[in-house]
Order: C-alpha cells, then sequence, then structure tokens
C-alpha cells in the first residue's frame, strides 16, 4: 500500500510539474509578444497574417540567446497578427508540432493561462470558461 501511494504522488507530483512549465514558458512568450507588437511596425493585412516565432524575439532582443524554441512536448509557439482593419491588429499564439494535446489537457492550460488562454475546438480558438471564440480562418490558420 505504500508503495501505490508513494507512485501516486510521484505521477501527481509529475503532471503539476509539468503543468507548471507549460504554464510558465506560456506566461514568457505572451507578454514578449505584446511588447513586440507594440515596438515594431509589420507588414500585415487582413487576408495575410504576419507569423511571428521565438527565433524573431530572440533575434530582437526580447529573449536572451539559448532561450529554448519548444516546449517539453517538443511544440513550437508562433504568434499570427492580422490587421483587420487600419490601426487595429489581432493576434494569437499558436502550439504547433511536437507530442499532441488531449482536449482536457489543453483545457487544463488555457485555464491556467488564464483569460486569453484557449483551446482550439471544431474549427475555431475558444476561450477558457467560453469567454471568448475566435474563427481560425480569421488567422489563415488550419488544424
Amino acid at each position: 500500500m505504500t508503495s501505490l501511494k508513494k507512485g501516486i504522488w510521484q505521477i501527481f507530483d509529475a503532471s503539476i510539474g509539468l503543468g507548471v512549465g507549460l504554464f510558465c514558458f506560456a506566461l514568457i512568450v505572451l507578454p514578449l509578444v505584446y511588447e513586440f507588437n507594440k515596438d515594431q511596425q509589420y507588414s500585415t493585412a487582413a487576408t495575410s497574417p504576419y507569423i511571428l516565432g521565438v527565433p524573431e524575439l530572440i533575434q530582437a532582443g526580447y529573449l536572451p540567446a539559448g532561450f529554448s524554441e519548444t516546449n517539453l512536448f517538443s511544440q513550437r509557439y508562433h504568434t499570427r497578427i492580422v490587421q483587420p482593419a487600419p490601426l487595429k491588429f489581432h493576434h494569437m499564439i499558436f502550439l504547433t508540432g511536437g507530442a499532441p494535446l488531449s482536449l482536457s489537457a489543453a483545457r487544463k492550460m488555457a485555464m491556467r493561462i488564464g483569460g486569453s488562454g484557449g483551446y482550439i475546438e471544431g474549427g475555431s480558438a475558444r476561450g477558457v470558461m467560453g469567454g471568448w471564440t475566435e474563427p481560425l480562418y480569421a488567422f489563415s490558420y488550419t488544424c
């Protein structure tokens, strides 16, 4: 019985560690994207998004050299920025590649990020607890 409890605690600790790692990585990247948007001028239109990745943030000095381009699931972060109207920008950060997350894991990760966190379901990006919905076609993104 003692070894069973110990095994359950180890799995629980690993799950918490993984969640915290993903959460921290997202919290680091998200504010830097906001800063980059404010500081840089980029060419974008409603039909063609500007795609910003971790390498561009490193090159521009927003992240230190050697910052990992992938998370614990070997997924890469990239941001798609569109301009639906003059002087108005919308952006969304996506995880691509690597090990796929289950819908349940994606929802949990989004909840840890907070109100701006979301997940993809049925061709739309959905915010935590239904806080917002955004069609993926607006960012020229397909699953």
